[in-house]
């Protein structure tokens, strides 16, 4: 358990650790010639800014074992670059991955999970 966590905040632990966790695979996937213009990825990464403003609130205050992830995913946001006009790549029909499979997605999904 994280230091000054209680047992009631184990899945706001898991949520920080998730986010920075996907915060690696979206500034991973900004430099994907189809992924970083695609309308999947820029709601992705927007959303997860929104998710990281808000865990950060619910657990306030961010106990110090933390504090070092938080900081790392604001920094990953950060520079990710967000193009301002995107579209739907699989429906622009640009990716050629199997229908149903998309990498921000998947990532954004891990949030979805009970206990994260």
């Amino acid at each position: 358990m994280v230091k000054g966590a209680h047992m009631e905040d184990n899945g706001m632990v898991n949520r920080i650790r998730a986010i920075h966790s996907i915060a690696a695979v979206l500034s991973s996937q900004q430099h994907d010639p189809l992924c970083r213009g695609c309308v999947a990825f820029s709601r992705s990464v927007e959303a997860l800014r929104e998710r990281l403003r808000e865990a950060e609130a619910d657990l306030s205050p961010v106990p110090a074992d933390l504090s070092v992830l938080c900081a790392r995913s604001h920094e990953m946001l950060g520079i990710i670059s967000v193009q301002e006009k995107t579209v739907g790549q699989k429906k622009a029909g640009n990716c050629r991955m199997p229908e149903g499979v998309c990498f921000p997605k998947y990532a954004m999904a891990l949030l979805e999970k009970p206990g994260v």
